[in-house]
């Protein structure tokens, strides 16, 4: 069935994105979460019209089990569907997004300027590296720590204000982070989501190479962005 997907087939695309959203539900209501690595890798292979119709089928039902376990497995639709990045509905971001998601660690990502790096790596990556792994900590590395406190920002922005995180992440996410703050919520000095271990580095800290770098630190992932 796959195979034919490489050519144009009358309403094949809202068949299978329609097939694969009552998949999805159908395995939540069975308590099958988080969904299986097989189900993932077909989803993952999906074109653009056909994740259009899928994605749609998901908001339809809207499932909070099965829209968090996309939101943490799937990069493309926590981009497009809940950071609300619409120009990223292109052919070349889903295919970048694969890519990275296929292999994220131990890259230098050398793309043209305007070829959504940050976006997809920096802003929608952190995000949901965080979410996925709370009680790891990450540290955004870039130039002069003005310009890392600029990506944290826009991640801050997006827990504080995009109400699908804060509905399928009550056990991570502030539900009102700006008057309660957790122990950090700073673009400076960093952010702490909910967590069970006690570390001294924020989930999420920034530091500059040339300014504002920090020492001391122990970090699960390192993210360098200009």
């Amino acid at each position: 069935m796959f195979g034919l997907w490489r050519k144009p087939c009358g309403n094949l695309p809202t068949i299978v994105g329609r097939f694969f959203a009552t998949c999805l539900v159908t395995l939540s209501l069975a308590g099958a979460t988080p969904l299986t690595e097989q189900l993932y890798n077909r989803i993952h292979s999906l074109n653009l019209q056909q994740l259009g119709t899928f994605y749609k089928s998901v908001w339809e039902q809207n499932d909070v089990a099965v829209i968090r376990d996309l939101i943490l497995n799937d990069r493309f639709f926590l981009l497009t569907q809940v950071l609300d990045v619409d120009v990223a509905w292109h052919p070349w971001v889903l295919a970048r997004c694969r890519e990275v998601e296929a292999d994220p660690d131990e890259h230098l990502d050398l793309w043209s300027r305007g070829h959504f790096k940050s976006t997809i790596i920096t802003f929608a990556g952190v995000s949901q590296y965080v979410l996925k792994n709370p009680d790891h900590c990450v540290c955004i590395i870039s130039y002069k720590s003005g310009a890392a406190q600029a990506f944290l920002q826009q991640i801050m922005t997006a827990f504080e204000t995009k109400e699908v995180l804060l509905r399928c992440f009550p056990d991570i996410l502030y539900p009102e982070v700006k008057s309660h703050q957790g122990p950090h919520w700073s673009a400076s000095e960093g952010i702490v989501l909910k967590r069970t271990t006690s570390k001294k580095e924020s989930t999420i800290d920034v530091s500059g190479l040339i300014s504002g770098m920090k020492t001391g630190g122990h970090y699960d992932l390192l993210v360098y962005d200009d």
